[in-house]
């Protein structure tokens, strides 16, 4: 989309995008996965969209379930809502994507959690046309290797990637919050 207005994420949180600033996308995905493999599929697509990002010179890491940090920064996120409707190929699966761009720091500024975009880590303009390309170029390997053989295929690379790793988090929502120190997946 050249723009979005009104963009979401988990628990109908917001998702700013200006006009031609952020890549906003959504596709569809049908895949043969099991119910619980299902629960990794936004892992293997974190990982593709961080391959695309590393030729911009851009390293981030991964956050489960949907999210992609540089500096626990969000990057990039992501919400993925599977299709009750039955498919000759399997579960449909809409995955929609907002990554920040061209996003400035004052318009990062207003967002209430640590936000980044390729911008302002860079200090350059990029094209958003190509910046889809890559993400769509990155994406069928993981997505491939995950449906063949699940999340165990991509938990080594999805674990050095993670953020958090050995530092106390929280899990949950609402009154049922568990703290605990991550140790891996």
């Amino acid at each position: 989309a050249r723009s979005q207005t009104a963009g979401r994420g988990r628990y109908d949180r917001r998702w700013l995008a200006e006009a031609g600033q952020n890549l906003t996308f959504s596709f569809l995905y049908t895949t043969k996965a099991s119910g619980t493999q299902l629960a990794s599929l936004p892992m293997a697509i974190a990982l593709g969209i961080s391959d695309a990002l590393k030729t911009f010179n851009i390293h981030t890491q991964v956050k489960w379930p949907n999210d992609i940090l540089i500096d626990k920064a969000k990057l990039c996120g992501m919400l993925l809502e599977r299709s009750d409707a039955l498919h000759p190929n399997g579960t449909p699966v809409v995955v929609g994507i907002g990554l920040n761009v061209n996003m400035t720091g004052q318009t990062a500024a207003h967002i209430d959690r640590p936000a980044t975009s390729m911008h302002i880590e860079t200090g350059q303009e990029y094209d958003v046309t190509n910046v889809l390309t890559q993400i769509l170029n990155a994406l069928p390997p993981w997505l491939d290797k995950w449906e063949h053989a699940g999340f165990a295929v991509i938990q080594k690379d999805w674990t050095n990637r993670c953020a958090y790793i050995g530092e106390q988090i929280r899990v949950g929502e609402g009154e049922n919050i568990q703290t605990g120190i991550l140790e891996g997946f």
